[in-house]
């Protein structure tokens, strides 16, 4: 299994070398993103199992959904009027609440602004 956190030192090691020795600011943004990407996915002790505490209302979770066969995979979800809303779709929302094992939160950074020196 992948170590979050290693993942998360080796692109911050592949983004330090692009900004200072490539001086690649384009490239250093999308490995800037990835590293939130990665530090965005849950822990594994973070899961919630369904039946003992739901998100709160539009709050951003990632789903544990399990298929027939069995096979599990995790994906986006958003919480609202007490259900699990998948948002992979591009032109609709689809309720995955019976496929829903686990919910963990899902975390989002703020858009970046700049600091005005005063």
């Amino acid at each position: 299994m992948l170590n979050k956190q290693k993942l998360i030192d080796a692109l911050e090691d592949l983004w330090d070398v692009i900004d200072h020795q490539e001086h690649d600011p384009m490239q250093a943004n999308g490995v800037n993103r990835a590293i939130a990407f990665v530090g965005s996915f849950p822990d594994d002790n973070s899961w919630v199992p369904i039946g003992t505490t739901f998100p709160e209302e539009n709050q951003k979770v990632w789903v544990t959904n399990e298929y027939h066969g069995g096979s599990r995979r995790v994906e986006e979800s958003v919480y609202k009027n007490n259900e699990f809303y998948g948002t992979g779709y591009s032109h609709c929302e689809i309720v995955c609440t019976d496929l829903v094992k686990a919910w963990c939160p899902r975390f989002v950074p703020k858009p970046y602004k700049e600091v005005s020196e005063e």
